[in-house]
């Protein structure tokens, strides 16, 4: 009797089978089949990272603070254009070597042109560390030093394509909480590191 039962369902399963190949569904029909979808386009992220140290007149560090970024929309669109478009659409295009800090108090956003209220002489970075990419994103790291002969609550830091105060295309802001108080004969070193990939 367990014969032809044995029997009696390997026939039903071999119809069933039949039935759904028949039907152009599967030619094996109770195994799933292993996904070969691929992303053929991850995307290609811009994060960044700021890094602030002040230090007094004898080298002593006063205040350390570290954050991400925001890229605002016109450090996209200067990306961009730089990249692949019309150097029209970000008149005049430099580099991202230069940058502001400032005392501003509003957050940052994409829409942000400038900073809130800047402060002292931009510093360009002409050498722009960079490492390339094995997989895990290239890096270009930007660092100015800052010296100060009033006190200011440093708050904000952004990067420019232009070292004069209040000009050029911003590519990136942050708001820094809780301020930086420096004095006069104190000293700030400010780090951006821009990571381009994952």
């Amino acid at each position: 009797m367990k014969k032809y039962t044995v029997l009696a369902l390997f026939a039903a399963l071999m119809a069933v089978g039949g039935t759904l190949a028949a039907n152009g569904l599967s030619a094996t029909p109770f195994f799933i089949a292993e996904s070969a979808t691929k992303t053929l386009n991850s995307g290609m992220p811009i994060t960044g990272h700021l890094t602030m140290v002040a230090t007094d007149a004898n080298g002593n560090i006063k205040a350390y603070r570290q954050t991400d970024n925001i890229v605002v929309s016109v450090g996209e669109t200067c990306t961009g254009a730089r990249l692949f478009g019309s150097a029209a659409q970000c008149s005049p295009l430099g580099l991202f070597n230069n940058i502001a800090i400032g005392i501003g108090a509003g957050a940052e956003a994409d829409a942000n042109v400038a900073l809130g209220a800047e402060r002292n002489t931009r510093q360009t970075d002409a050498t722009n560390t960079m490492t390339n990419s094995s997989g895990t994103g290239a890096t270009s790291q930007i660092a100015g030093l800052f010296a100060f002969t009033a006190s200011y609550a440093i708050s904000e830091s952004g990067i420019f394509d232009s070292s004069g105060n209040g000009t050029g295309h911003m590519f990136a802001r942050k708001l820094i909480s809780p301020v930086v108080n420096v004095a006069s004969g104190d000293s700030l070193t400010v780090t951006w590191t821009i990571t381009t990939g994952s």
